[in-house]
């Protein structure tokens, strides 16, 4: 649009029913994901829907159901701790506006939402200041589209976005815990509407596990507010569990970083049993080396960032590695003054265990590079 040139012809009007032929002329073909990381409008295009917008009454039943809405949110987040989503919620907008508005209102909210979500900035005040209209908009949205997945999606990415600045600060922020409550009930609401998203299940497991590192970091701290870390640990195990048997996205999945994880959750559950979650880390190892992970002889910054799967495959397989090694020395440390459970049998196990740990492509790997 900003290559068009003004020929100082007479204006026409501008009426709902030409912005209506206007904007399904720009809008995407395709609504976009909640999930992509580039902007489907330009900021020409988010400008003049911006007019738009501007020529639709928001009347009192709109707003009406926007506090509504609201509420619901804030007693579903009260109320999430036990897994609960609103079934009202949901069919919500089933029930027509007594007033209607253009045809296009339905789907501009949500482009408007995605388009702050995902415009990005590296200056911090814009940035929060679009994920403040991303979230405006998606309520708005959702107001018309309750049963838009994406829309709830977009929500639950907000809040991760807020805890991931919580844990990257200084100190420790109780806030933290309402903003995972918050960003659970948009979670629940979005997968009652669409249970077969791997991409969403798995960031919800991500971000839980990322708390109860935080909890564990500020053990002393977080105790009032999460009594036992373990209850964040089951979630994260339900949410892997779920995100392994979607469907949606099976080209792309990674499957060795749910043994991965769910190696690691086991481990935190259950520190007296090591066996399960070596077994694991040894399963997500292997298929790491079956999906052709490339070992450099020398690791650094660069390599992490390659562009290479293969190689980013090998960093990866560098984790298993040592966690299969570390696991095994804690145990051992946490075990050496407790004669009746480090039993010289157990002991001859993992010993066995290790060894045929040196026999890994990813072991043998130096050795055969030292030769060549």
């Amino acid at each position: 649009m900003k290559y068009l040139n003004d020929h100082n012809c007479r204006s026409l009007e501008l009426t709902l029913d030409k912005a209506s032929l206007v904007f399904y002329a720009l809008r995407p073909k395709q609504l976009p994901g909640y999930e992509g990381r580039l902007c489907t409008i330009t900021s020409e295009t988010e400008s003049l829907f911006q007019r738009f917008e501007s020529m639709i009454e928001w009347d009192d039943e709109r707003e009406q159901r926007r506090k509504l809405l609201l509420s619901y949110i804030a007693d579903a987040a009260s109320i999430n701790s036990q897994g609960k989503q609103s079934d009202e919620l949901i069919h919500l907008s089933d029930k027509p506006f007594k007033s209607n508005n253009a045809l296009f209102e339905k789907d501009l909210y949500y482009l408007f939402a995605d388009y702050y979500l995902k415009m990005g900035s590296k200056d911090v005040v814009t940035n929060e200041s679009s994920k403040k209209k991303a979230q405006e908009y998606y309520i708005k949205d959702l107001c018309l589209n309750t049963k838009r997945f994406d829309s709830w999606a977009g929500l639950t990415v907000i809040e991760f976005y807020k805890i991931e600045e919580f844990v990257t600060a200084d100190d420790f922020d109780p806030r933290i815990f309402n903003v995972h409550m918050s960003a659970s009930c948009f979670f629940r609401q979005a997968v009652s509407v669409d249970s077969n998203n791997h991409t969403l299940w798995m960031e919800y497991a991500e971000i839980t596990y990322i708390l109860q590192s935080y909890c564990s970091k500020y053990k002393d701290k977080a105790t009032d507010y999460v009594p036992d870390r373990s209850f964040l640990l089951n979630i994260c195990k339900e949410a892997y569990e779920k995100a392994n048997i979607c469907t949606d996205n099976d080209e792309n999945k990674e499957d060795w970083t749910y043994l991965y994880m769910m190696a690691k959750i086991e481990e935190k559950l259950n520190r007296n049993k090591l066996s399960s979650p070596l077994k694991k880390y040894v399963d997500a190892l292997d298929l790491l080396h079956e999906h052709k992970a490339v070992y450099p002889r020398r690791l650094g910054h660069h390599t992490a960032t390659s562009s290479s799967k293969c190689t980013l495959l090998g960093c990866h397989a560098v984790e298993m590695f040592y966690r299969i090694h570390a696991s095994t020395l804690k145990y051992l440390y946490r075990h050496s003054k407790e004669s009746t459970d480090l039993t010289i049998d157990k002991l001859n196990e993992l010993y066995e265990f290790l060894t045929e740990m040196q026999n890994k492509p990813f072991a043998t790997s130096y050795y055969e590079k030292s030769t060549m």
